[in-house]
């Protein structure tokens, strides 16, 4: 699963609309993308930076579809493993990690 960035931006909007459990993790991943392409120029080329998000986006586009069917939400357990390659690309790339805001207390403390 791959989201280019008019993809991201739709994400971002349905969770903020439709899922609001999901909307942080899709807002943090506007914000990594943002500061990847800070870096580096391009999302679709800063392969780095943007590859640790496929995990990101996979739970992500689950959740998108759990909105479209009316199934159930993926986990906040998978969205938080989800970010753990991103904060690990954050610090071997020397990328500023953007905050989690608006997930629980324990997604909030790590």
């Amino acid at each position: 699963m791959w989201m280019d960035e008019r993809e991201l931006d739709h994400a971002v909007w349905v969770m903020e609309n439709y899922a609001p459990e999901a909307h942080p993790f899709a807002r943090y991943l506007s914000d990594w993308r943002d500061a990847v392409k800070a870096g580096c120029g391009e999302w679709e080329i800063a392969r780095p930076g943007a590859a640790s998000a496929r995990e990101l986006m996979k739970a992500l586009d689950k959740a998108g579809r759990a909105v479209r069917l009316k199934t159930s939400m993926p986990e906040e357990s998978e969205f938080l493993e989800a970010l753990k390659p991103i904060l690990a690309a954050a610090v071997r790339f020397g990328i500023e990690s953007p905050a989690l805001e608006g997930a629980s207390t324990l997604a909030a403390s790590r």
